[in-house]
């Protein structure tokens, strides 16, 4: 995916604004999903308070793309 980047396609480095990975915890969950219907199966995250942002994702986020996963390979 990074193959053909140029530096101003970053905004920061390994922020991954790129991806369109942004967003409300739906929004979010739906954007890893598709993915991984394309093949991706590695999706790093940047978190700028780690813990308290690493927790929440893990409560908001991850729920929703599991059972995302599960309606799409249905």
């Amino acid at each position: 995916m990074w193959a053909d980047s140029k530096f101003e396609d970053l905004v920061q480095y390994n922020d991954g604004f790129k991806t369109g990975v942004i967003g409300t915890p739906g929004q979010i969950a739906r954007k890893i999903v598709a993915l991984k219907a394309i093949g991706i199966d590695l999706v790093l995250g940047g978190f700028l308070h780690f813990v308290e942002e690493v927790e929440s994702f893990g409560q908001r986020v991850q729920p929703l793309r599991e059972r995302q996963q599960r309606l799409e390979t249905v």
